[in-house]
């Protein structure tokens, strides 16, 4: 575990290409955690976007960043360039890649770095066409 820590410290020592993506419909520990790592990375000087599968509840809203969310479903395309292009891709509160629905092709096919970051049980295991860190 710890390789994979100083790994992803390399990997994020340079501004990057970063997707923060999390499951569909959204629910505050989603949002507060895409969007609290969204601030860390930006402030790093990475290029961060975060795309969500669909829209969330409007009381979540008041997140500071909100306003900068990508909705999948409303911006395909937008939402398929970006992770086309990332370096690297944080997917958070979800333990299966099927929860991004449409989105979850794309992020599959990346060659990008992916990490998943999760409290779910189960999580998937690794298997030929994701390349988790």
């Amino acid at each position: 575990m710890l390789d994979r820590i100083e790994k992803l410290k390399e990997v994020l020592s340079i501004p990057k290409k970063i997707v923060i993506t999390t499951h569909r419909g959204p629910d505050g520990d989603a949002m507060g955690s895409s969007l609290g790592l969204y601030h860390f990375l930006s402030k790093m000087d990475h290029d961060v976007n975060v795309i969500t599968p669909n829209d969330y509840a409007s009381f979540l809203h008041w997140l500071p960043g909100n306003d900068k969310v990508i909705e999948y479903e409303s911006s395909k395309e937008e939402s398929e360039s970006l992770v086309n292009n990332a370096d690297v891709i944080f997917m958070l509160d979800f333990n299966h890649i099927y929860r991004i629905d449409g989105l979850a092709k794309n992020v599959e096919e990346s060659n990008a770095y992916k990490i998943l970051i999760d409290h779910h049980q189960d999580p998937q295991k690794k298997h030929s066409r994701l390349n988790f860190f």
